[in-house]
């Protein structure tokens, strides 16, 4: 039995040794095609940049290579250059500098310092004490998707003309994707971010978990999934005694699909408790806390595509050729306000909630605006026809011992006086309406429509905007 145990470690170093040897050959196929499939990103989202491979050293167990970032029409000089360096570890098995990994490549990518100029190496040494930058672990398989180690070193840059100072703590993390950018999963860790300015100013916040868990995108647009921040203080310093800080800070996106016809999207924020301290204002809040949400339901999802392939053709316009008159803005711009209008369809539907609370009282607002004709906006002949296909609604209540404490309760008193808000029972209350395109104020009508008058029936905006605005209206 004991001569068993070494003929099978002879055997798995075996296996091991061969199949990576296997895998070498393909070693630097497997990093141009990464190369390419970079640069197709790359196209989508900075359009200008572009990654060329040099240098490539081939090995056993691990090769080392060399790229640059430049411009993608060659202006960019060697010294305007980022020159990046990758050790890349052969699979199966790989003893990286990030632990172990399993896969058929694993490229440790990191700024090669060696190549920049003087100072601006000798800035980044010393801003970084002389630590990699930024070390990015690419793991790669047999498919399209891939694992990425990110670790950013602590930085510190201080700018003596300014007398400005930042601190930041480093960032580390893994996320998953693959080379379509049509998913995006994981978490990085933020460390502390603090900047100091003259004048007693300063902005510090805590560190900070970022989680991605995103099922679909589009071109960089998420369809479906979530995506959140959190941190557990945020703070603010100034001269005087200024100081505003909110704790257990909490930002969170989600988007979902409906069957794949339409997309509904929200954006929330929350922290509590704030704490506000304004000597110069006389203003001091011990126990306050903000919740904001935003929801946009209802995009036609084919629509949305359309948008944000018409934003990817105005970003990568050539400066260059817009300033010789070789390439069309206003299409390109038309096409994008095009884009925007076509979501304004049957069904579409927004609301925005803000509270804002103390001890002393409560601040609710709420605005609902909901696409509610039958047509899309586009076919809309005027003025009127869009007012009337518009059904909102704007709520705003407020307690009279908050707005003294705030020393906004004087202001308050316009609105009151001018009737579009009422007092009652230690409360502020204003309610907006539109529907059918009537305006209401608290439950009272309006002419303010009416005085409008014949521009009302003038053609709708919206309509030459259409793919049919050359046909009469």
């Amino acid at each position: 039995m004991k001569k068993v145990f070494p003929l099978i470690i002879l055997l798995l170093l075996g296996t091991w040794a061969g199949t990576t040897w296997l895998i070498s050959g393909q070693v630097e196929q497997n990093f141009d095609r990464a190369l390419g499939q970079l640069n197709q990103k790359l196209k989508q989202d900075l359009p200008f940049f572009e990654v060329r491979a040099e240098d490539f050293d081939k090995g056993l167990f691990r090769s080392e290579a060399s790229s640059k970032i430049t411009l993608r029409d060659d202006s960019t000089g060697d010294d305007d250059a980022l020159y990046l360096k990758h050790r890349i570890y052969h699979g199966p098995l790989m003893f990286t500098p990030m632990g172990v990994k399993l896969g058929s490549t694993y490229i440790v990518t990191t700024l090669d310092l060696d190549r920049l100029p003087g100072e601006r190496r000798e800035a980044i040494e010393k801003a970084t004490g002389g630590k990699p930058l930024i070390t990015v672990g690419m793991l790669t398989g047999t498919s399209k998707d891939f694992d990425l180690d990110v670790d950013v070193s602590p930085v510190e840059i201080s700018a003596d003309a300014d007398d400005v100072t930042i601190r930041f703590d480093g960032m580390e993390g893994t996320v998953k994707s693959d080379f379509d950018g049509s998913y995006l999963k994981g978490e990085l860790r933020n460390g502390r971010i603090a900047i100091d300015g003259n004048d007693e100013h300063r902005f510090e916040m805590a560190p900070a978990t970022i989680t991605f868990d995103i099922d679909q995108m589009y071109r960089g647009t998420v369809l479906s999934g979530t995506s959140s921040l959190s941190t557990p203080e945020l703070a603010l310093t100034g001269p005087g005694g200024i100081d505003i800080r909110g704790r257990n800070i909490r930002f969170t996106s989600n988007t979902r699909q409906n069957g794949g016809e339409t997309t509904d999207a929200a954006v929330s924020l929350a922290t509590d408790p704030i704490t506000v301290d304004l000597p110069p204002k006389q203003i001091r809040l011990d126990a306050a806390a903000i919740a904001f949400d935003t929801r946009i339901e209802g995009m036609k999802t084919e629509q949305l595509k359309k948008l944000v392939d018409a934003g990817a053709r105005l970003q990568n316009l050539d400066p260059e050729a817009l300033k010789n008159g070789e390439a069309a803005l206003d299409e390109e711009l038309l096409d994008y306000l095009e884009s925007i209008v076509g979501l304004l369809q049957p069904g579409l539907g927004s609301s925005t909630r803000f509270d804002f609370s103390t001890p002393k009282g409560k601040l609710d607002t709420e605005l609902v605006l909901d696409y509610a004709d039958a047509r899309p906006a586009v076919e809309l002949a005027t003025l009127r026809d869009l007012l009337s296909a518009l059904d909102g609604k704007l709520d705003i209540v407020a307690d009279e011992a908050l707005l003294a404490q705030l020393s906004l309760d004087r202001l308050a008193e316009i609105p009151v006086a001018m009737g579009f808000a009422v007092s009652e029972n230690g409360k502020i209350r204003s309610q907006i309406t539109i529907r059918n395109g009537v305006i209401s104020i608290n439950g009272a009508q309006t002419p303010f429509l009416d005085m409008l008058g014949p521009i009302l029936d003038e053609p709708s905006p919206l309509r030459r905007l259409s793919a049919g605005s050359q046909q009469p209206v």
